[in-house]
């Protein structure tokens, strides 16, 4: 398939195949003789094509019927185990800090390192 696009666009415009990456002899450009512009980049193409038939394809069909959890019973499962409990409250902790280190930061160089003028 490669070889016969590489034909046809030899024949149809006469430019050879560029291959401008150093480790991938997959993705071929091919360029205007005047200007240079790329007009083709062929990357892969069958990949894509294959991986969108497949996608489109595919129809997972669930074997086993489970009832979902409400919310509420998740809630009521994470407080009556502590040590997840403690996992999420230690994330909830280092998120928060993190965001507020973050503001700290922009707060520092937009006023106090920068000119900007905090009445303004």
């Amino acid at each position: 398939m490669r070889e016969r696009i590489d034909r046809y666009i030899n024949e149809q415009y006469g430019v050879e195949a560029e291959f401008p990456w150093d480790r991938d002899d997959t993705s071929a450009v091919y360029r205007h003789r005047d200007n240079k512009k790329w007009f083709a980049l062929i990357i892969a193409v069958l990949f894509v094509v294959f991986i969108v038939i497949t996608c489109i394809n595919i129809k997972e069909q669930a074997t086993v019927d489970m009832e979902t959890p409400s919310v509420g019973a998740m809630f009521k499962a994470l407080l009556s185990n502590d040590q997840a409990m403690t996992i999420v409250i230690a994330i909830v902790l280092i998120n928060t800090s993190i965001y507020i280190t973050s503001n700290l930061v922009i707060y520092f160089f937009k006023y106090d390192f920068g000119t900007c003028d905090p009445r303004a």
